[in-house]
């Protein structure tokens, strides 16, 4: 690994590090709003999420300082995909065991609301699985004619076939030489990425590159920033908008680009793979 990308890399990992203990706060905040929005999907997305950073449900979560409230990101997440229609996964959320029921009966209609929909789709799965046919039950083969004895044949003696000599194989060709290192602009844009400078990263120009990979890579940065810059916002649509723009910038571009999991953080990539 180069010194430069392995600089990159432990400074991603520290500055990840500071804000992570507050990701799934503010993931639970944005997928009650997405409740109150009747934003189901969006929703799903948020507590699954919120679901992975912390898991435990509990009827008093610490949230910041001495402000406590109920937390259920299961509960939650399950009754989004209900709401869609998914009743395998809404039963999934519900069945796993971080969402406890004993911790749901202590928050108010929780616990009544996911045993109706529970009951629902056990329902309505059972209705359009479909019965299972009885095995066939398999004949037995026909049995050959006995054969008729025929006098044995004089042994044919056999015959040396001459053994070819492998074909030499060609000398293998040196490997390739490594890539080039990536641009000066795209360094100093990974650079301003890690380091929160994202004015910085939104006036650099994808235009000015030449290399199809790097002015690929540069839009997906500049999507990344519009996406951390939606999540702080009161009014995020147009920041998403933009965010979306620069993805389909990127696979344009690039048709293939992933957002890799060490440069960018889960909730991006979500997106990004929400956004296909």
């Amino acid at each position: 690994m180069r010194p430069d990308r392995l600089r990159w890399i432990v400074l991603l990992l520290v500055l990840l590090a500071l804000p992570a203990a507050a990701d799934w706060k503010r993931d639970y905040a944005l997928g009650e709003r997405a409740v109150r929005q009747s934003q189901w999907a969006e929703a799903e997305r948020l507590f699954r999420q919120a679901a992975r950073e912390e898991p435990t449900a509990s009827e008093r979560k610490r949230f910041e300082g001495v402000v406590f409230r109920d937390y259920a990101p299961y509960y939650w997440a399950g009754y989004a995909a209900w709401k869609q229609g998914a009743c395998s996964r809404a039963l999934e959320y519900w069945q796993d065991s971080a969402n406890d029921p004993a911790v749901l009966a202590k928050i108010k209609d929780f616990k009544t609301q996911q045993d109706r929909g529970l009951a629902e789709c056990r329902q309505q799965l059972a209705q359009a699985t479909p019965a299972t046919p009885p095995p066939a039950v398999a004949s037995a083969p026909p049995q050959a004619p006995a054969a008729a004895s025929t006098p044995p044949r004089p042994a044919t003696p056999a015959v040396q076939t001459p053994v070819s000599q492998p074909t030499p194989r060609p000398a293998a060709r040196p490997a390739a030489s490594s890539a080039a290192a990536a641009p000066e602009a795209l360094r100093k844009a990974v650079d301003a990425w890690l380091k929160g400078r994202y004015s910085e990263l939104l006036r650099a120009d994808p235009a000015a590159l030449a290399d199809t990979r790097a002015r690929a890579q540069l839009h997906l940065l500049r999507a990344a920033v519009r996406h951390a810059q939606a999540e702080l916002s009161d009014t995020p649509a147009s920041e998403l908008s933009a965010a979306r723009d620069e993805l389909r910038a990127a696979r344009r571009t690039q048709a293939n680009i992933t957002a890799d999991a060490v440069l960018f953080p889960p909730r991006f990539r979500a997106f990004v793979q929400d956004s296909r």
